[in-house]
């Protein structure tokens, strides 16, 4: 005689099934490890976050830092399950550069890069590099000024930029070029000048 299943039976089975697939969603759950806008903390945080080989987050933020100018910072985990927060540069005088605005990334060397929206020599935002320096501390230079007279574009939106192995450093813009609708670029230390 044949097996016949109710449907009783494949509505138990069914709902076995989904349960079980449902399970794992249920196990979910979203920590926030540090909440941006505190007093004396970065603000505007729009770039994304890299990681180095310990664990530790950075990122940059378009406000905040000890000019109100943008810094870029580092969220550091600690043994009771918080995170820390420290600036390792923040933007100040506008020859320089201020407002990064786009994700920052590393070298072998640990040195960090980033693009900021506005300042330079011609106010049209820049790339930098912050570099660790002993006792904790970081040293910025300024690698290159947009300029969009010469064609290069300006980083008002914010460029993200990589650096490879050799320490030349990547990116691309999204206006300018020789025909207008932007160019990657590569900028190639030589002796100490990009």
């Amino acid at each position: 005689m044949p097996f016949k299943a109710s449907s009783g039976a494949w509505a138990a089975v069914l709902a076995v099934i989904l349960f079980a697939l449902a399970a794992p969603a249920r196990a979910q759950k979203e920590i926030i490890v540090h909440s941006f806008g505190g007093t004396d903390d970065a603000t505007a945080v729009n770039g994304g976050l890299v990681s180095d080989a310990v664990g530790n987050l950075y990122g940059s933020a378009t406000g905040g830092g000890r000019y109100g100018n943008g810094v870029v910072f580092e969220l550091s985990p600690q043994a009771d399950g918080s995170w820390a927060e420290s600036f390792q540069y923040s933007f100040g005088p506008p020859r320089y550069g201020y407002l990064p605005n786009a994700q920052v990334s590393f070298d072998p060397k640990g040195n960090l890069y980033g693009t900021t929206t506005a300042g330079g020599a011609y106010n049209d935002g820049t790339v930098y590099r912050i570099s660790p320096q002993s006792g904790g501390e970081w040293s910025a230079h300024t690698l290159h000024s947009f300029n969009p007279a010469v064609g290069d574009g300006n980083a008002t939106s914010g460029i993200d930029v990589v650096a490879d192995a050799l320490g030349n450093v990547f990116g691309s813009n999204w206006e300018s070029g020789v025909y207008g609708s932007g160019f990657v670029f590569e900028l190639a230390s030589d002796d100490g000048t990009w």
